[in-house]
């Protein structure tokens, strides 16, 4: 009985900080500036949509973000940028913003505590 207390002491202490090293989620910053003159864009609409594994670059991942569930909707704020956590894996981030072309980008969380990701948006050409 005394080894199997032990034995559950021991796995507890040590299965502690495999747990605590296991990054499940990543701060990801975006910054949203002008394409021309590099200036923050704020109240930006920034949509953040997961991809399942089975959609792949080469497939129409763009349509698909259009309709699928969009998992955080949130605005960038008055320097142009918001902060999220996402857990590791594949997103379409789509930014709309007045008087700017809505964007689209396929990112990859990976195992880091950090990422920024800047967005240029463009304007619409004109006719």
């Amino acid at each position: 009985m005394a080894a199997a207390r032990l034995a559950a002491v021991l796995l507890i202490a040590f299965a502690a900080p495999l747990v605590a090293q296991n990054t499940s989620d990543c701060k990801l910053v975006i910054k949203v500036v002008d394409y021309g003159y590099g200036q923050a864009i704020r109240g930006a609409r920034i949509g953040i949509t997961p991809l399942p594994s089975s959609i792949t670059r080469d497939n129409d991942w763009v349509h698909y973000a259009l309709d699928a569930p969009t998992l955080i909707s949130t605005q960038a704020n008055a320097h142009g940028k918001a902060t999220l956590r996402l857990a590791k894996g594949s997103y379409v981030v789509s930014v709309a913003a007045n008087g700017f072309k809505h964007f689209f980008q396929w990112i990859e969380i990976r195992d880091e505590p950090t990422q920024l990701l800047v967005i240029k948006l463009q304007m619409p050409p004109t006719q």
